[in-house]
């Protein structure tokens, strides 16, 4: 059961919110005024019966230090020789140096998007989606232990590789092309097939 109580101290009056988390256990937090204690417990019961509770410290926690820990979940699961060095390659140097100082709780769909333009501008097609491809089971884990709300890079997808356009060259395209690469020691045949001289 979620309370509120006030105190004051030094000549100050803070609001103290008591709630219990969805596990059952006990927590406390202090706020400058009363209603701002209110209106904590209120979204907080709110998230409770939604499923959408978050703990505020876990929420704190640096993404760094969140993906630092799903890496050591799963890193053993990769070859060693070759995909394990490549995606901490990837995590190092294009992933955490974008999104690492952030808490991860702050991360929203337009931190996200302020990221993916900074890889898109940066890194090549192939590369920007290794990056997508590694920050996603990131966040499903970060979602699946409480640490965020909501999934922030629901709507993000890779860079669709442009469509490869065939290209026909014409008898005239051809034809310029050997005169220009093809030694005048071999000058070109332009008769039809059926003049040709026999051996």
């Amino acid at each position: 059961m979620s309370s509120i109580e006030k105190r004051s101290r030094a000549g100050r009056t803070r609001g103290y919110a008591r709630y219990r988390d969805p596990a059952g256990q006990q927590r406390t937090k202090t706020f400058g005024h009363k209603i701002d204690a209110e209106r904590f417990v209120t979204a907080t019961e709110a998230s409770k019966l939604t499923g959408s509770y978050v703990d505020v410290k876990a929420a704190a926690r640096m993404f760094a230090d969140v993906a630092e820990e799903h890496w050591r979940g799963y890193a053993h699961t990769l070859a060693e020789d070759t995909t394990r060095p490549r995606k901490r390659s990837v995590l190092d140097h294009h992933i955490l140096p974008v999104l690492g100082r952030y808490p991860i709780g702050t991360l929203k769909p337009s931190t996200m998007a302020a990221a993916v333009a900074t890889w898109s501008h940066s890194l090549a097609p192939g590369t920007f989606g290794q990056v997508l491809r590694q920050v996603r089971p990131i966040l499903d884990a970060a979602l699946a232990d409480g640490l965020i709300a909501s999934y922030p890079a629901k709507a993000l997808k890779p860079p669709t590789a442009p469509r490869r356009r065939d290209v026909h060259l014409t008898d005239e395209d051809v034809a310029a092309t050997l005169t220009r690469v093809v030694p005048d020691v071999y000058p070109l045949c332009t008769e039809p097939a059926a003049q040709w001289p026999l051996a």
